[in-house]
């Protein structure tokens, strides 16, 4: 299946017939900043830093945490990783470019 991050207007994923698939917003944030910036990986502190800068440290990893896990149980639903994390440090990173689903940018 291929999907479309739409970044103009709202941001949300759509699939090919154009219809909006639910997707944690945060993930879809982590997505942007990976493609945008041209990263591959980035730590876990970063991007915590990124999604949550105006709340204490310990508490912005406690809303990581459950928002990969948000993320990682709507992959499996979806049967589609976009980001990946490595189980040392749950670090998000785009999935390798050869096992990535296909998506346009809109």
């Amino acid at each position: 299946m291929t999907f479309r991050l739409q970044t103009l207007g709202r941001l949300r994923l759509v699939d090919n017939g154009g219809r909006e698939v639910a997707f944690p917003e945060k993930g879809l944030l982590i997505l942007c900043h990976l493609i945008v910036g041209g990263h591959s990986e980035k730590s876990r502190n970063d991007v915590a830093k990124l999604l949550w800068d105006e709340i204490v440290p310990s508490q912005a990893f406690v809303n990581l945490r459950k928002t990969i896990s948000r993320i990682s149980a709507r992959q499996e639903e979806l049967g589609c990783h976009f980001l990946c994390f490595s189980p040392s440090d749950r670090a998000p990173r785009r999935q390798p470019a050869q096992e990535r689903p296909r998506y346009h940018r809109a």
